[in-house]
C-alpha cells in the first residue's frame, strides 16, 4: 500500500499486488510476468542460489500457475547442472 500525493495537495491511498509468485521465495528477485496472445503466459526471472545467479525465460505456458512451476523447475535444473559458474 502507498499514499499518493496529488498535485492539488490531496492524498489518495492505493494498493498494488505483485503477480510474480516467485518473489515469495528468498532466492528469486524478479523480473517480469506477462500474458500475450502470441506468447501465452510468460515470465522472465532471476535468482541466486549458492552464489550462482541464473536468468530464466518461459514462454507459451498454458496457465499462470504453470509458468511459475516451469520457471522453478528450470532454476532447480540450472543450479544443479552448472558447475563452477558464478
Amino acid at each position: 500500500q502507498a499514499t499518493i500525493r496529488l498535485p492539488n495537495g490531496g492524498e489518495r491511498r492505493a494498493a498494488w499486488e505483485n503477480t510474480n509468485k516467485l518473489l515469495a521465495f528468498d532466492c528469486y528477485d524478479g523480473i517480469k510476468t506477462g500474458l500475450t496472445k502470441s506468447a501465452g503466459n510468460c515470465l522472465v526471472a532471476t535468482g541466486t542460489h549458492q552464489g550462482k545467479r541464473l536468468f530464466v525465460v518461459v514462454l507459451g505456458c498454458s496457465s499462470d500457475a504453470s509458468r511459475f512451476a516451469d520457471a522453478r523447475n528450470l532454476f532447480r535444473w540450472g543450479w544443479r547442472t552448472t558447475r563452477g559458474a558464478k
